[in-house]
């Protein structure tokens, strides 16, 4: 009987060493889950963070873009202003030749008038 009643104790004790252990390593793993979730939770966060950072950068590219587009269409533009005042220059330098020969040719016309004359 005390044997029985030894090996009750024994068992009874062995049950709650066990019984704390299993509590420990459940606890363990509570925090253990905590802190993942915490950290699951820090991740998410910068996540979002990383994701308002891209759309404000990829809106930024967007308008970048666009600017560069518009800056393209002004200096086609440009090109095409300097094309007709180069031109301009080109028909004026011609008409400044021309008007040259003209002064050339009438004061030669007023000079044989004049010998005519004489």
């Amino acid at each position: 009987m005390e044997d029985l009643e030894w090996q009750i104790d024994y068992e009874k004790k062995l049950h709650n060493t066990m019984v704390l252990m299993l509590e420990q390593k459940i606890s363990s793993l509570l925090a253990e889950i905590n802190k993942l979730e915490a950290t699951l939770e820090e991740e998410t966060a910068k996540r979002s963070d990383f994701d308002v950072q891209e759309r404000k950068l990829q809106t930024r590219i967007n308008n970048l873009n666009t600017e560069l587009a518009d800056e393209k269409i002004e200096n086609e533009k440009l090109k095409f202003q300097i094309r007709e005042l180069t031109e301009g220059v080109v028909t004026l330098v011609e008409h400044e030749k021309v008007q040259a020969q003209l002064n050339l040719a009438q004061s030669e016309i007023k000079y044989k008038s004049g010998r005519m004359q004489d």
